[in-house]
């Protein structure tokens, strides 16, 4: 037996139920005296180092929650405050912005003072510097803990229950119609089918080999259009993906964003966008491209990172069943726990396109496989 990952990146993708199980499957052979030291780290692919602390933060574990991460977060972050405790949190809020509203109103007079005369666009770039780093909940805390702690209180505050008291009494966020106010990058089409998102993630297989993949998604709904895998991340992936995307939009004239990577922005690729009237967007930063992003992170730690991926071909199938999944079972948030697919139908009342649901999309893979359990079972 041997992982298909290192230990350390087990522990930060896998579930805590399979991780416990893990964790207890190494305790009991480790305990039983059937594998030395040397063979047990190369079993589960772990340091030294991880492999003595495993052993010390487990010995006495005897039920499965013992092999469970204990959360981080206080067991009741939102007990009761005192009315002099919410006082408290307000009046550290007013002082720190009363400071900085006064070096924020007094910047310019201070800077004709001392003799430098800024040009107008600098002085605003300054000045918004200093709005910029208005103290917020974290520095908000800290204070309000120093405060507790000179008065011999024994009361704490975290972070998250600071913003919550702020908004309670109208004093977190600031502008709040501007605050509300999306961001350019976050606003989705109108209609669907007319702008597009793409971009690149990898993940590791059985052999050993790294699998790129490259997801395009409805900016509209979020609906994952395509997914392609291929053993590069180069641009004949790309193309692999835009002509599929073709494929199942063939008239064309939409939009597509993506970043400046070298498997987009290459000779090829803008090739095929103009010979396709295809509208390109570069952006240079990941938050300009939100969707894909947040899209890749799903099928990462949801989909890919959950099951034994043995070869490329069984990756080629997985890419299947996620897309099917994503689209048609999995709950959007961002869509009041609306499937993609739901949130097209309502726009467009198109249902000829919905399959049958799968029940459980790990399960759906392994039996296509004829495979009995997963990677960690």
């Amino acid at each position: 037996m041997s992982l298909p990952f290192d230990w350390d990146f087990l522990q930060d993708n896998l579930p805590q139920e399979k991780l416990a199980e893990l964790r207890r499957r190494f305790m009991k052979e480790w305990c039983s005296g059937a594998y030395t030291r040397k063979e047990m780290i190369e079993r589960y692919r772990m340091s030294e180092r991880t492999f003595w602390y495993t052993i010390k933060r487990y010995a006495d574990a005897k039920e499965l929650d013992d092999y469970k991460d204990k959360p981080r977060s206080p067991n009741d972050p939102y007990r009761k405050f005192t009315d002099d405790d919410y006082k408290d949190v307000i009046k550290t809020f007013n002082d720190t912005r009363e400071e900085q509203n006064t070096r924020f109103a007094n910047f310019g007079e201070d800077m004709r003072a001392a003799g430098r005369n800024l040009s107008t666009s600098k002085l605003n770039a300054q000045k918004k510097k200093i709005w910029d780093v208005r103290a917020g909940v974290r520095k908000i805390k800290a204070i309000v803990d120093d405060l507790w702690a000179s008065a011999k209180k024994t009361t704490t505050i975290s972070k998250s229950y600071v913003h919550v008291i702020l908004n309670k009494f109208g004093k977190y966020p600031e502008e709040v119609e501007e605050k509300r106010r999306k961001p350019n990058e976050f606003l989705r089409p109108p209609d669907p089918g007319k702008c597009f998102c793409i971009d690149t993630g990898t993940c590791f297989i059985g052999d050993k080999r790294q699998i790129h993949f490259q997801p395009i998604y409805d900016e509209f709904n979020s609906e994952l259009v395509v997914l392609v895998a291929g053993m590069s991340g180069d641009h004949t992936l790309s193309l692999k993906a835009l002509e599929e995307l073709c494929r199942l939009c063939p008239d064309g004239g939409f939009q597509i964003r993506s970043d400046g990577g070298s498997e987009f922005d290459n000779n090829d690729v803008n090739d095929f966008f103009d010979k396709n009237s295809i509208s390109w967007t570069k952006v240079s930063k990941p938050w300009d491209n939100p969707f894909a992003e947040r899209g890749i992170r799903t099928i990462k730690h949801e989909y890919l990172n959950l099951v034994w991926i043995g070869n490329y071909s069984e990756c080629e199938k997985l890419c299947e069943i996620i897309k099917s999944d994503y689209n048609e079972c999995r709950p959007h948030q961002s869509f009041d726990n609306k499937t993609p697919a739901e949130v097209r139908i309502a726009a467009t009342g198109d249902k000829h396109e919905i399959s049958r649901r799968i029940a459980k999309w790990d399960t759906t893979f392994r039996t296509v496989l004829g495979r009995s359990g997963t990677a960690i079972s």
